[in-house]
């Protein structure tokens, strides 16, 4: 698998961490021939991306794209840590994890069998991190 990582916004993202994330998604979920291109942006960035390609004019936490871009809000991901009482590095994580889950193949907004298989996977992926 090809990875290239661009970080936007002006925060410390550790490299250790995405590497991390990247060798458990890859062994799980057998990627080899994938291309993945992470873009970590501010809420404007991602706000943007969501109303030209979603048709929401919203921020959200991730956003993927069949060619392989996953674009990572990080002012999001600081928020919804907070929210759900974990790290920002879990959380970052969790939503790299969704990122690669959708350029995979999978989309939990198809069916309720697809939703549980993506949200058990990225589960079973995330907690073999081990990232408080």
């Amino acid at each position: 698998m090809f990875f290239t990582f661009k970080n936007l916004t002006k925060n410390k993202i550790s490299k250790a961490l995405l590497e991390k994330v990247l060798e458990k998604s890859i062994s799980t979920l057998k990627l080899k021939d994938k291309e993945i291109n992470l873009i970590v942006v501010g809420d404007k960035e991602i706000k943007e991306l969501n109303k030209n390609f979603r048709n929401k004019n919203e921020v959200t936490d991730v956003l993927s794209f069949d060619y392989g871009d996953i674009f990572i809000c990080f002012p999001q991901i600081k928020r919804q840590a907070k929210e759900f009482g974990h790290s920002v590095e879990k959380e970052l994580a969790t939503m790299i994890v969704h990122g690669i889950l959708h350029v995979s193949g999978y989309d939990h907004e198809k069916s309720k069998k697809q939703s549980e298989q993506m949200f058990s996977l990225q589960d079973k992926i995330v907690n073999s991190l081990k990232i408080k």
